[in-house]
């Protein structure tokens, strides 16, 4: 056994770092070689790390889920057995690839994706060994969504996530890997061909960096903070969004390891509550989330049945929740109205640069203007979609009411969706612009006889 690994877990900051951490979760240790110990297994005080690296422990991992009772736990159990037990779920992104530079400039990517979606309670670490890890706690995200509760939505609440993340970053990663590496050295670099390099014609970033959580399950574990990996011998080191353009691997060598840095401190407030209303939204396809239901998919197919008009709707057929938001708002809901905006104007014929010029206006009659340049990523990010989605449907809670723009009048108590309330009111009139005609062709018809 490595003396220089039981000196480090031997360090009071390190045994609390790491127990603190490991509250309430399945704990995994790893005996170098030999593989993992026993499992349920968890930690109950911070010394029972230095009484495992006495017993040979070279690492330590941690669930992404929390338990009522982690020793509950066993294999073979029921997803409603597994149900009743977890208390919760952190969301743990992992940056995985073989390429260190490419996994900073994704970290850095990833920290303004969750910026942008007012996600700010985040942990970030180096995994040990080229990648990095981002933890949002589970304090972040509301106890409910669309009245499930949040503890029973894994793995389907961390997936969506991470590929509504996944989807964020895709274009500008590209663009920031190409710009290092050409698509030759990449080839070189990482022995693949050059067709599973691509996707639809273009350079697929997550071909050499991969943050897809697909095979996340339940008693799925992580790398703690502060534990070290056996094959590196790097510890896995917490950093601040700063921090990570200047991170080197020597800074992770156990000895260069000095004050421990809190990690996944929880926020105030339940600050994700709409980031994950709209991973849903927008990885999902329906205006609310609706977790793979048979009625779900049914709604999604219906809506994106909309055929997007080849000239511009006027404003003058607009909902009143549209035309409230056009006016600005003048409390929060600022980045809930583009998302409403962007995808309402689309299905109006809008195009894109239209788009862009259309919420730049908006923006300066908020209460509080937006960055300029959060507006038109949104939009850019908006265009490359293949598939155009409608804004939520009326009764979604976390939109129009609590934005306070829902101003119902008549025709909205026949539609479930704005868009739906537009192709009403033009549908009615050209009824009505039929009726007329209708009638004189009757009276000419009686005249000729």
């Amino acid at each position: 056994m490595d003396e220089k690994i039981i000196r480090f877990y031997a360090r009071k900051d390190v045994q609390q770092a790491i127990a603190t951490l490991a509250k309430d979760r399945e704990v995994g240790v790893k005996y170098g070689d030999a593989g993992y110990g026993k499992r349920p297994q968890i930690i109950q005080y911070p010394s029972d790390i230095y009484e495992f690296a006495k017993e040979g422990a070279t690492s330590f991992h941690l669930s992404e889920e929390r338990w009522k009772d982690p020793m509950q736990l066993k294999t073979g159990m029921s997803k409603k057995q597994l149900d009743e037990l977890r208390i919760g779920w952190d969301l743990v992104i992992d940056i995985d690839t073989n390429f260190f530079e490419y996994a900073k400039t994704t970290a850095e990517l990833l920290v303004d994706a969750l910026h942008f979606n007012d996600v700010k309670a985040f942990s970030i670490k180096f995994s040990g060994r080229a990648g990095f890890h981002f933890l949002v706690p589970f304090e972040s995200f509301p106890s409910t969504v669309n009245n499930q509760e949040t503890r029973l939505l894994f793995p389907e609440g961390l997936r969506t996530i991470a590929q509504y993340l996944k989807m964020m970053i895709s274009k500008p990663l590209a663009d920031r890997i190409l710009a290092m590496s050409t698509i030759e050295q990449i080839m070189k670099s990482s022995g693949k061909k050059e067709e599973e390099l691509m996707k639809g014609g273009k350079f697929n970033p997550f071909s050499v960096v991969d943050i897809d959580n697909a095979i996340i399950s339940s008693r799925h574990m992580f790398r703690s903070a502060y534990s070290i990996n056996e094959k590196s011998g790097l510890v896995s080191t917490p950093l601040k969004p700063n921090q990570i353009k200047t991170f080197s691997l020597k800074q992770a060598k156990i000895e260069n390891i000095g004050v421990i840095q809190p990690f996944l401190t929880p926020p105030e407030t339940a600050e994700a509550r709409q980031f994950i209303i709209e991973a849903f939204d927008k990885v999902m396809k329906t205006p609310y989330p609706q977790f793979n239901s048979k009625e779900g998919e049914q709604q999604g197919k219906k809506y994106d049945d909309y055929q997007i008009p080849k000239e511009k709707i006027k404003p003058d057929y607009f909902p009143p929740c549209i035309r409230l938001a056009l006016q600005g708002l003048q409390t929060d809901g600022r980045k809930r109205s583009i998302f409403i905006l962007t995808n309402f104007l689309t299905h109006m014929g809008y195009t894109p640069e239209e788009i862009q010029q259309q919420l730049l206006e908006w923006n300066q009659k908020n209460y509080e203007p937006l960055r300029d340049g959060l507006i038109i990523s949104h939009v850019n990010w908006h265009k490359k979609q293949e598939e155009k989605i409608l804004p939520p449907n009326c009764d979604n809670e976390a939109y129009y009411p609590s934005i306070g723009i829902c101003k119902p009048d008549n025709w909205c108590a026949k539609i479930k969706n704005p868009v739906q309330y537009v192709r009403l009111r033009l549908k009615v009139e050209r009824e009505n612009q039929k009726k007329p005609r209708q009638k004189n062709m009757r009276r000419l018809k009686i005249l000729r006889k």
